[in-house]
């Protein structure tokens, strides 16, 4: 506070006034974050760093924050509800840009393309399609066409239009296999995507058999990024799927594989991450806590080299402010 009020005084003219953005990371006790604030808005009171010119936002959503500050002091703390209408912003964004050619008339049509998903139109929803596919099919765009496949069938499985998804998606997949050919940096995440969509179709008619075949498919081109997250999602899901077919020993062995590419994961985020579903789904597996159970050597053994000795610990979810501390310290060490 007292550099900014010296900021304040010797820079007026490029300092008239200063907005602080209060962001906890987390409040454990609100009563006493109340109290720290009641005691800063008291030597606001008393003058102290031109406090006339600064003011304390603090953004959340709870229904009632800091009730008795504003009972306290009422001219001091308000209250004030947005209302925020952002559908627009991407068509203003992308009429401000003024962009020409193929490349501007692509935008336009991937904004209205993205809005449409709202709307129970599929025949308006097919023309957009068809337009922008001409311009990605022209212009050799085989990443864009994926895109536009996969806005396609969020939309379809939206409207619960099965067999349209399941195209749309299947058709993302060979697009994102295009871009993978012709050596695009983002292909093999495309195709990830594309498998994830088909699957997703798959789950809604409960054709686990088939989810799990998109998964472990989806899992190969993940783990040719040494993609942590879609790695460890793709044989998760691959596992659950399997389990629900009846397949226990592949659904074991899927999961065995997740809890590997749990390696690709940064230490810090493993127990904050889709890694700690794999290990609660691991430990639930019938005969875990059997001493003499076959499978349990190997289980424990990944989980050691995942978590460390202490595993027991170290699959417990950690707060947010421990992540931090665990990613500097990471960063500091390197």
């Amino acid at each position: 506070m007292n550099v900014l009020d010296s900021l304040m005084a010797h820079h007026p003219d490029v300092f008239p006034g200063m907005v602080l953005v209060l962001r906890p990371q987390s409040i454990k006790n609100e009563q006493a974050f109340e109290r720290w604030l009641d005691e800063l808005l008291g030597a606001f009171d008393k003058g102290r760093w031109r406090s006339e010119r600064l003011r304390l936002v603090q953004y959340g959503v709870a229904t009632a924050p800091l009730a008795s500050l504003r009972q306290n002091r009422p001219s001091q703390v308000k209250l004030v509800r947005g209302r925020y209408y952002m559908e627009a912003v991407p068509r203003e964004l992308v009429a401000q840009s003024g962009e020409r050619g193929p490349g501007g008339e692509f935008r336009r049509l991937f904004v209205e393309l993205s809005e449409s998903i709202s709307r129970d139109d599929p025949q308006h929803l097919a023309r957009l399609r068809e337009r922008a596919l001409a311009i990605t099919s022209r212009e050799q765009w085989p990443d864009q066409s994926a895109v536009v496949h996969l806005i396609a069938g969020a939309a379809y499985l939206k409207w619960k239009s099965n067999d349209e998804a399941l195209a749309a998606y299947q058709a993302a997949t060979q697009a994102g296999r295009q871009a993978l050919d012709a050596a695009h940096p983002g292909g093999n995440k495309l195709v990830v995507n594309g498998l994830f969509g088909e699957a997703s179709v798959h789950l809604m008619q409960s054709d686990f058999k088939s989810a799990a075949r998109c998964y472990d498919e989806a899992a190969q081109y993940a783990a040719a990024e040494q993609d942590g997250i879609l790695t460890v999602e793709s044989r998760r899901m691959q596992a659950w799927c399997l389990e629900k077919t009846g397949r226990t020993d592949q659904a074991f062995e899927a999961g065995m594989q997740a809890l590997a590419a749990g390696q690709w994961l940064e230490p810090a985020i493993r127990s904050n991450s889709n890694l700690q579903l794999v290990t609660a789904w691991m430990l639930g597996q019938t005969g875990f806590f059997d001493k003499h159970h076959k499978r349990r050597d190997d289980v424990v053994a990944q989980f050691k080299s995942l978590y460390g000795e202490n595993w027991r610990e170290g699959i417990k979810p950690l707060a947010p402010d421990q992540v931090s501390r665990l990613f500097i310290a990471a960063q500091e060490g390197a």
